[in-house]
């Protein structure tokens, strides 16, 4: 999960769809990276550039501020 520039919460799938490795957020850029592959996606999880095709897997997030919590689920 992490605050993109707009202040916004996302939560997408750890690792790339290519080869499984951990992605990276780049909040100047406002994308996830793959350091293995170089793919990278948008904050909704698609594909912005390859090798990888197939899109991450976006999670929905409650958040209850008042209470100090945010709920991650699919």
């Amino acid at each position: 999960m992490v605050q993109t520039k707009d202040g916004k919460y996302v939560a997408v799938s750890a690792n790339c769809t290519h080869e499984g490795t951990k992605l990276v957020y780049k909040l100047a850029d406002n994308q996830f990276y793959c350091p293995l592959d170089l793919s990278r996606f948008d904050i909704n999880g698609k594909v912005v550039a390859g090798p990888a095709q197939q899109s991450l897997t976006l999670y929905i997030i409650d958040s209850n501020f008042s209470a100090g919590t945010l709920r991650v689920h699919n």
